[in-house]
């Protein structure tokens, strides 16, 4: 009796398998340029629009640019003595302003600092509210944190934490909160903060699983996953528009209060059909 129901199983899974559509799959393709330099971690990459590339390594302490062809490296800003500015023993985040220009945000003083397309430094300016800097720098890392046209620092909030408590015994499986963060735009002279929409996102590498000796109750289960986050995508573009993309629709959140039509349009994350929303903010 066990292997015919073996085999029942393992024919629906095919089936299913053969039903389910897949993404398609795109080879790399063979590697053109290598840079002659090592980095500890890359935070931010940001291309330019004469072929340049910025590189962060807010781990290894140095801010630099690659030619097009990845054969010549500027340094703008790193720990020795003859750089053009000390990055420091602190990491720090770049953001993209007007143009090819940059603001960079040091995490031990909360300030920014602007970079020109030619890496010289330029004016230092407070944080529109103080207290935002990490979730501002994380904004540059699970998103695409900016300074919109107008001038407003758009990022997402600080996510609230999740308090961590014994899930305890019941009939259905605790549901976990605080899944979700504000999306705002920062003014600078008024020193406002704005939400413009909300947006999934959760630092949880937990899940609550049944206890396998008690049956009813539930426990926390560590999960291993290769992305540190969970939620949706977005980014900010330069029109100052706003780009959401959850797993089935992407949302365009608009800079100015008119009514757009809205056509449809395949998410970029999953391949599948999504609605395309302009909205006024």
């Amino acid at each position: 009796m066990l292997r015919p129901l073996i085999a029942i199983a393992l024919t629906t899974a095919a089936v299913q398998a053969q039903t389910t559509p897949r993404a398609p799959i795109r080879p790399l393709g063979a590697i053109i340029a290598k840079a002659p330099v090592t980095f500890d971690t890359l935070i931010n990459v940001r291309g330019l629009s004469d072929g340049r590339i910025v590189v962060n390594d807010a781990v290894g302490f140095k801010l630099i640019t690659l030619d097009s062809t990845f054969t010549k490296v500027t340094v703008w800003s790193d720990t020795t003595a003859n750089s053009k500015r000390n990055y420091g023993t602190q990491p720090a985040v770049i953001m993209p302003v007007a143009a090819d220009s940059s603001v960079l945000l040091e995490l031990r003083t909360q300030a920014f600092t602007t970079i020109d397309p030619q890496g010289n430094f330029g004016r230092v300016f407070a944080m529109p509210k103080a207290g935002d800097g990490t979730a501002v720098a994380l904004s540059t890392m699970y998103g695409g944190a900016g300074i919109d046209p107008q001038g407003r620092l758009v990022h997402f909030g600080n996510p609230t934490p999740i308090a961590i408590r014994n899930p305890g015994c019941g009939p259905t499986k605790p549901a976990l909160t605080a899944d979700s963060v504000p999306l705002v735009r920062a003014n600078f002279e008024s020193r406002t903060v704005d939400t413009i929409a909300r947006i999934r996102f959760s630092f949880m590498t937990a899940d609550i699983v049944e206890n396998p000796g008690q049956p009813g109750c539930w426990q926390w289960r560590q999960k291993v996953d290769v992305l540190p986050v969970y939620g949706d995508q977005w980014m900010l573009l330069t029109d100052g528009r706003s780009r959401s993309c959850a797993s089935t629709t992407i949302t365009w959140i608009g800079s100015r209060p008119t009514a757009r039509k809205r056509p449809r349009r395949k998410c970029p994350s999953t391949g599948g059909r999504s609605r395309l929303k302009k909205s006024s903010v």
